[in-house]
């Protein structure tokens, strides 16, 4: 099964299990390569039995692209019929044409069940011993049918893709492949932008490593950052490591120690506090004396930092449908296990409200069994609110009633004292979690109808603060699919504030093909109708949209509906209030 997000080919786990499973790799996903990390090296021979060492290349000036993939591959056969490699190898391999780059391409079958003859083709064969067709005829780059040696850089599903460059660094780890990785200008791109074009010192020269440490921080930051030494012969002993924000330096740390040729220190940064106009973008610079080239002195990084001057008032709102990106309020930690969806591509997703949708998908079925990922909201001041509560929309199926795959975990906590502490206030699993019926099949779930949302929530009357952070927390039973939709931090009194109770009626009710709800809206507010039946299973979900002040009618067709008692749940900026009705047949 893949997922198509923003064109990007997500190959997912659940297909690599069985192959996984016997695979000779056995590798931890703690001995991953990380880009900035120093690529460890290898000695390989490909299926002509030529030899080729990744530090050899690096050393004569290569870039080097790794592309792990299987016979079996969909996905990894759009890549290899695109001859987008083909190309590169055209134009930038040994005999390329073009300057100055060089770059290596090799290719690896990490699949351990398959076998040489599968290389060659022709189609067919079933699970693991499958193949697409030939892999070998035409090929320009040297084949490896060994998935022993890719250990260190096989990078979530197949294909997975690492570029090293020649200062031995890794820039990039990915799997799947967005439609312009077809194209070489792609690989050329990214290469020229962000990989060495010159040879390492015959001196000293510090370079910054791209940042890989944590993504954000709550309240003050403390930093782990990298340097290399990018020289042939001379080791560094001593070197000053500033952050900034933006032109200003906000930390200094010095670093003593050897440092040999192309070997990288990792530099901890004390804990700071920015302050109100310090919010970044942030970066570090790296100082050594006699360096040779200070160009590359300093990068860019990707961390945030979420300070008490940053919080955002109550009531806060976010249905994703005017992002383009994950919000920036929103931050995922380095597991992943949380990614956005911004509605594009093959696959289309129905929400709460039953019209196509964009969200955030909890990714329990590409997680390794046991492993959690946060997702958390930065940060809210909640302190003056007379109500104030915290609710969201959630959609998610069990991959079966029992057994690997039905118990997936979801909380949600919160935290007063920039998380030192952390409070759970929500927390569901297994069958209480999942809003349908397991999907069985190894099929992924995709909301496809208002009936697989349940509206869930919490009060936070006991966790005011002007610096409340709050955070999604997802454990993996290797399951399948979560979905979170339409969240809100609400600052309201209570339903009575924006609904007049005395005048909410449903009629008829009994009801045969449909019911008419009416309420009278006292102050703005939006206004969704969750069905349920006495299971506690949802039904149906109706959004009523934004209302105003004065009497409004929400339909419910009740002509699929069997006969039987139904509760309405009337949800509100306010709060919630329930309401029965019968259907008859």
């Amino acid at each position: 099964m893949v997922f198509l997000l923003k064109n990007k080919l997500i190959v997912m786990k659940k297909l690599l299990l069985t192959a996984l499973a016997a695979t000779a790799i056995g590798v931890s996903a703690n001995a991953q390569v990380k880009v900035g990390d120093v690529a460890p090296n290898f000695t390989v021979t490909d299926i002509n039995s030529v030899s080729h060492n990744l530090y050899t290349y690096l050393d004569s000036g290569y870039t080097v692209i790794l592309d792990i993939s299987a016979a079996w591959c969909g996905p990894c056969w759009a890549v290899h019929q695109s001859h987008v490699f083909n190309d590169i190898v055209d134009h930038y391999g040994t005999n390329g044409t073009i300057s100055p780059k060089k770059i290596k391409v090799l290719w690896f079958d990490g699949e351990s069940q398959n076998t040489t003859a599968q290389l060659y083709g022709p189609q067919g064969g079933s699970g693991a011993t499958y193949t697409q067709g030939d892999w070998v005829t035409g090929t320009k780059y040297p084949i490896i049918d060994n998935s022993s040696q890719n250990a260190n850089y096989l990078y979530g599903g197949f294909p997975s893709f690492t570029v090293i460059g020649r200062d031995r660094l890794v820039y990039m780890t990915t799997s799947g492949y967005t439609q312009p990785m077809l194209t070489e200008a792609f690989w050329v791109n990214f290469i020229n932008t962000n990989t060495p074009t010159y040879a390492p010192s015959a001196t000293v020269d510090a370079k910054a490593v791209p940042y890989n440490g944590a993504d954000y921080f709550l309240c003050s930051a403390n930093p782990s950052v990298k340097f290399q030494n990018y020289s042939q012969t001379q080791s560094i002993t001593s070197a000053s490591v500033k952050v900034l924000s933006g032109t200003t330096v906000v930390s200094t740390q010095p670093w003593t120690g050897t440092l040999a040729p192309f070997a990288v220190a990792t530099v901890n940064i004390p804990a700071f506090t920015p302050t109100a106009s310090q919010t970044g973008p942030w970066s570090f610079e790296v100082t050594v004396t006699g360096d040779s080239y200070t160009a590359n002195d300093s990068k860019t990084t990707n961390f945030s930092v979420m300070t008490a001057a940053q919080t955002s008032p109550v009531p806060y709102s976010e249905n994703f449908e005017t992002a383009t990106a994950m919000p920036n309020r929103f931050k995922v930690d380095a597991e992943g296990g949380f990614f956005w969806f911004d509605g594009t591509g093959t696959t289309q997703i129905k929400g709460a409200n039953g019209q196509n949708t964009k969200l955030v998908v909890i990714d329990y079925w590409n997680m390794s069994n046991g492993t959690t990922s946060e997702l958390l909201l930065s940060n809210f001041n909640n302190q003056s609110a007379p109500n104030s509560a915290f609710e969201f929309d959630l959609a998610h199926a069990q991959n079966s009633a029992t057994g690997t795959g039905s118990n997936d975990k979801l909380e949600v906590l919160v935290s007063t004292d920039c998380g030192q502490n952390w409070t759970s206030l929500w927390s569901k699993s297994g069958a209480t979690l999942s809003t349908r019926t397991p999907v069985t099949g190894n099929t992924q779930f995709i909301p496809a109808a208002a009936s697989e949302w349940r509206r869930e929530g919490f009060s936070l009357n006991n966790h005011k603060s002007n610096n409340l952070f709050i955070k999604f927390k997802a454990t993996s039973n290797f399951g399948n699919l979560g979905f979170l939709d339409n969240i809100k931090v609400m600052n309201t009194t209570s339903i009575e504030d924006v609904l007049d109770n005395n005048k909410i009626s449903i009629y008829p009710n009994p009801a045969k093909d449909v019911a008419h709800v009416s309420l009278t809206v006292t102050k703005a507010t939006h206004v969704k109708l969750q069905v349920t039946d006495m299971m506690g299973r949802v039904i149906s979900n109706i959004d009523g949209g934004n209302m105003n002040a004065g009497q409004h009618v929400i339909d419910i067709p009740t002509t699929a509906l069997s006969a039987g008692v139904y509760n309405i749940q009337i949800l509100t900026d306010g709060g919630n209030r329930t309401e029965r009705l019968n259907v008859i047949k």
